[in-house]
């Protein structure tokens, strides 16, 4: 557990400290890192890793190109094919190839 320069409190999957309000965050294994904020508590938009909507944990620094409170959506521009885990490195797919801004004629 860190404490953030803004007095935000920083949670890992390996903490087991957590405020009685808190429930751990579930990434689907895509970033490691989540903070606690009290406006998601108290909506339940937050799932926890026992599958409840409980708790405020939002996961920072989703990787493997998904985003969201749970790291649980494809970035736009990809998307999630039908049957693939939320757990898979590779759940999200490009829907069209990223073209660098270089090759794109004004």
């Amino acid at each position: 557990m860190f404490t953030l320069l803004d007095g935000s409190i920083l949670f890992t999957d390996s903490d087991h400290i957590t405020p009685s309000s808190f429930a751990a965050c579930q990434c689907f294994g895509h970033t490691d890192k989540c903070v606690y904020d009290e406006e998601v508590d108290n909506l339940g938009i937050s799932l926890d890793i026992h599958g409840n909507y409980e708790g405020g944990g939002v996961c920072l620094d989703c990787q493997d190109n998904t985003m969201g409170t749970n790291c649980d959506k494809c970035v736009p521009g990809y998307y999630r094919p039908r049957g693939r885990s939320l757990y898979d490195r590779d759940v999200c797919e490009g829907t069209w190839p990223v073209v660098p801004l270089s090759y794109v004629l004004f």
